[in-house]
């Protein structure tokens, strides 16, 4: 099954004539991140952390929260 981040990936692969293994790596680091980012979510909705606290975790990951739209960007 090919997922979002395969193709996304295979993007950046093809628009910057990477090696096989070199979009590889680039696909287990995204994978680090969407991992560490979504265990700290869990931990920040576990604990009813908030919003500064929040925030402040967010902006660590590049992130940033529009409350207007309540999305992140």
């Amino acid at each position: 099954m090919t997922t979002k981040l395969d193709l996304q990936v295979q993007v950046i692969k093809n628009k910057l004539g990477l090696s096989e293994e070199q979009a590889s790596s680039i696909s287990e680091v995204i994978k680090s991140h969407t991992a560490d980012a979504l265990n700290v979510s869990q931990f920040l909705l576990a604990s009813n952390a908030d919003p500064d606290t929040v925030r402040v975790f967010i902006e660590d990951y590049g992130v940033s929260f529009d409350g207007k739209t309540k999305k992140f960007k």
